[in-house]
């Protein structure tokens, strides 16, 4: 087991960790020290190894709890060899210690404690202050969606026409600089007459500030990380395209690629928007632009549903139209339950 640890580590330290080995901090001994510098922080995760021959039992891991808060650190990680019994497991999720068990990490082990080791910046939770009301507006975080919407909403206003992912792209040096693992806000604020104008549906909502949330955490801690080093703060859909006779690969983000179709939209159909995997029901059509309902998108799980006015025609390539008639009739319903929401309200 133990050397199997050794060369997860060692990759670790290939990506600039400082590693140290049987080190002993305010009189607490550690199997393994893992400093990496994030900004103007260093954040420490410790590591303990239990070569046992049956599951680790939770006074081991209560143990590592009461060290690993004596000397501050970041966060602590227990790797052993067969398993961990139900209450350690318990202690563990309790006081957010890692739990690693080599019988059941298999090939992937060595992937996995370098994830749980390194720190990674995690920027989320994007929303928008709007003028004159309580509420802020939060841009969902869904895949594919929330990517879109940070690349493609405009914000607009006094010296001011931009992108929330160029505001971000431009915050990002100074919250790299602050991040720890403390969950922080960074706020821009915007002059007086600045709009926010969606992407889609043309509406323009009059906005004071553009918001996020950040702090440091480990790889490990994420659900997906198939996008860390390509786009830290969010889920999206990158592809490995593979040229099967030269063996060429190259990277693809699908979000960056442009779609156009030459669609004429007309009203009493329905409409797809793939980039977004939103669906729509045209209401009119003038020679300058047309109303549109969203008839099916999602945010946070919930179903969101609008009416759009004034779509220029430059914006109808975004859609292609809807025939299967299966589709066309699931739809329907949700087309005919919000009319009459909207009529009875």
């Amino acid at each position: 087991m133990f050397e199997r640890v050794v060369a997860a580590i060692h990759v670790a330290e290939q990506k600039g960790a400082s590693v140290r080995w049987n080190e002993t901090i305010n009189g607490r001994q550690f199997d393994v020290t893992v400093r990496f510098k994030q900004g103007l922080y260093e954040y420490l995760t410790v590591v303990e190894c239990k070569d046992y021959a049956s599951p680790v039992p939770a006074e081991k891991v209560d143990a590592l709890v009461t060290k690993y808060r004596d000397i501050g650190a970041d966060k602590a990680i227990m790797i052993a060899s067969s398993g961990f019994q139900s209450g350690a497991i318990d202690v563990a999720r309790k006081h957010g210690i890692q739990l690693l068990s080599l019988k059941s990490l298999a090939d992937d082990f060595q992937h996995r404690v370098t994830d749980a080791l390194l720190p990674v910046l995690w920027v989320y939770d994007f929303r928008f202050e709007v003028r004159g009301q309580k509420i802020k507006l939060a841009i969902p975080e869904e895949p594919g969606i929330l990517r879109m919407l940070l690349r493609d909403m405009r914000i607009e206003g006094p010296d001011v026409d931009t992108t929330p992912e160029l505001v971000l792209e431009k915050a990002r040096q100074q919250i790299t600089r602050s991040a720890t693992p403390v969950t922080q806000e960074f706020v821009v604020e915007f002059p007086d007459k600045t709009e926010l104008v969606h992407p889609n549906l043309g509406a323009r909502t009059p906005i004071v500030s553009f918001s996020m949330m950040y702090q440091l955490i480990t790889a490990g801690d994420l659900k997906n990380t198939g996008e860390l080093g390509i786009d830290p703060y969010l889920d999206g859909s990158i592809y490995k395209l593979e040229n099967e006779f030269t063996n060429e690969s190259r990277i693809i983000d699908s979000s960056k690629l442009e779609l156009g179709f030459d669609t004429q939209l007309q009203p009493g159909k329905y409409y797809r928007n793939p980039k977004l995997g939103f669906s729509y029901y045209c209401l009119k059509v003038t020679d300058e632009d047309a109303d549109m309902v969203l008839v099916e998108s999602y945010q946070y799980g919930q179903l969101l549903q609008a009416t759009g006015h004034g779509h220029p025609r430059e914006w109808w390539s975004q859609f292609v139209e809807i025939t299967d008639k299966h589709e066309i009739a699931r739809l329907t319903k949700l087309y005919e339950k919000y009319r009459k929401t909207t009529s009875e309200s």
